[in-house]
């Protein structure tokens, strides 16, 4: 077989992410089943540190050039993309494909908000990417702008007084909700 590229390049490290390689001569079987395997190894060579793509949740087109899979969950970290034929010959993209650790919330700044919307807010926390969105109450923050890969300001949304939730989510899918972080009070407060 042969490797000549993927898409995308990165994912989460939860798993689950839909990846296409592209390339040719990815086994077939006459009755058109998967006959190749995606692995993705810390080190393909070695066989070190190698997560096995679920050959149920893996499809090659019939020309043979082209597998979809769903990426198994790993640490994060950068790793080797290999395809193994079912004649045990491999095809490497080596450190081609990033796992990238979930976003992770650990507070909000101010602790109360206006109902009204309009606050702007201070969210920290880890792993934050450009394009990250920003949820208060389930409504989205607008104005978003990331201060660094920890901190990230927004401008909340308008939404009913109590306890909120704050979610943030990567453009990669990655995820984290912190609960009853921000407390929405009526004005005047």
């Amino acid at each position: 077989p042969a490797l000549v590229g993927l898409s995308p390049a990165s994912a989460p490290a939860l798993g689950g992410t839909l990846i296409t390689l592209n390339g040719a001569n990815f086994s077939v079987g006459d009755n058109g089943a998967n006959q190749a395997t995606v692995r993705l190894c810390d080190d393909f060579a070695a066989d070190q540190g190698c997560a096995v793509a679920d050959p149920a949740q893996t499809t090659i087109n019939p020309e043979g050039s082209e597998i979809s899979f769903l990426s198994p969950a790993r640490a994060p970290g950068t790793v080797d993309v290999a395809v193994v034929n079912s004649d045990g010959q491999a095809a490497v993209l080596v450190q081609a494909f990033v796992y990238t650790p979930p976003p992770t919330v650990t507070g909000v700044s101010p602790e109360s908000a206006s109902t009204l919307g309009g606050t702007m807010l201070t969210v920290s926390g880890t792993a934050f990417q450009p394009g990250i969105e920003v949820t208060v109450g389930g409504a989205p923050c607008t104005d978003v702008v990331i201060a660094s890969a920890e901190s990230l300001n927004c401008t909340s949304p308008a939404g009913d007084p109590g306890p909120q939730d704050v979610e943030v989510m990567n453009p990669d899918g990655g995820s984290d909700t912190l609960s009853g972080t921000i407390t929405y009070l009526a004005p005047p407060f």
